[in-house]
């Protein structure tokens, strides 16, 4: 084949493949109009970092619940103490109740309140501020055994003769302490016995 005429065909083929890439270029679509960038598609969030929020400054807490806090523990220390040994040595006998009012086991016999007499409203006042250490119970049939209060909280109270007195009158046992601490656990749970059967069956 003569030289002249391959040069001819190629030549001919070139043209041919620029036509082509000049209409292929000019129908391929464009990127920013069909194919939006990954971004655009799933935009990233600001990166978001919670803020502590102080109860006490928050606009939405109620001004009454300003200035109050939790106790941590229910009992102190030394209540605390007591109660751990009163419950191993009642552990089959009594159920050991903390920091029970007295207005919670001593009722009024008229509930209406417009109704009750002034002693008796005088008395609720006294039975509502009086909480006893511990009350003992039938761990069985729930029926209230003993309460116990400290001699420091009768005086401070400033009405031992009524809170004893009353006790007496109702045959509720009260056993008033002092320090437990030099009274080994036989003596304590004889002591607690005796004031409860002394109570209930004599």
């Amino acid at each position: 084949m003569p030289l002249k005429f391959i040069a001819i065909i190629v030549f001919f083929i070139g043209m041919a493949g620029l036509v082509l890439a000049f209409f292929w270029d000019r129908k391929k679509p464009k990127n920013s109009e069909t194919s939006p960038l990954f971004d655009e598609l799933f935009p990233q969030q600001e990166e978001w970092e919670p803020e502590a929020v102080d109860i006490n400054e928050s606009s939405d807490m109620p001004a009454i619940y300003s200035g109050l806090h939790k106790h941590k523990y229910l009992l102190p220390k030394d209540s605390n103490s007591l109660y751990t040994r009163l419950s191993s040595l009642f552990a089959d006998q009594y159920n050991i109740a903390p920091r029970v009012r007295m207005a919670d086991i001593i009722l009024t016999k008229e509930q209406d309140i417009t109704k009750q007499s002034g002693d008796v409203k005088n008395a609720m006042s006294v039975l509502s501020s009086t909480v006893f250490d511990f009350v003992l119970t039938d761990p069985h049939t729930g029926e209230i055994k003993l309460a116990m209060i400290t001699e420091d909280q009768l005086e401070h109270s400033g009405n031992r003769e009524f809170i004893v007195g009353l006790m007496s009158y109702l045959s509720f046992p009260l056993y008033p302490y002092e320090q437990l601490v030099g009274m080994d656990d036989n003596e304590l749970a004889v002591d607690i016995s005796e004031t409860i059967d002394n109570a209930f069956y004599t």
